[in-house]
């Protein structure tokens, strides 16, 4: 079983090819190289693991697990730069190293996760275009 900092620990420091990673969001993106990779915001939640089948108040330890949630940010370049063809045609091949770096992640038994891509992604009150992700996991 995973714990809350192995969980976050492992967003910090995920690599993806061609991607700079930062361990936290931000404040601003002058000095980064994009495309970035950061964890925006993350949550743990203490959940029953038998859905309906469990009575409540019956419930021993083991009727419970653990999920993980975290968003993450991966801008690629602001969007005032007015290159919207050339960002929205590159995302491809970002989105691909990006899903490939999440399939390898084991924190937890299995991951699902949700891309949104072509996203507009604000960092210190600019906008980027890029990719939002909602990254879940648990521990049963």
């Amino acid at each position: 079983m995973t714990t809350p900092s192995a969980w976050i620990t492992t967003w910090q420091t995920l690599a993806v090819a061609g991607v700079s990673t930062k361990s936290y969001p931000p404040l601003s993106l002058t000095n980064v190289r994009l495309p970035a990779v950061f964890p925006v915001n993350w949550s743990v939640n203490r959940v029953l693991s038998g859905g309906d089948d469990i009575a409540i108040g019956g419930c021993a330890a083991d009727d419970y697990a653990v999920e993980y949630a975290v968003t993450m940010y991966l801008p690629t370049e602001a969007v005032s730069q007015s290159n919207q063809e050339t960002n929205y045609t590159a995302l491809g091949a970002i989105v691909d190293a990006f899903k490939a770096s999440l399939d390898a992640v084991d924190v937890v038994a299995a991951i699902e996760y949700t891309l949104d891509v072509g996203a507009t992604v604000e960092v210190a009150g600019s906008l980027y275009w890029g990719v939002i992700a909602e990254i879940k996991g648990r521990n049963e």
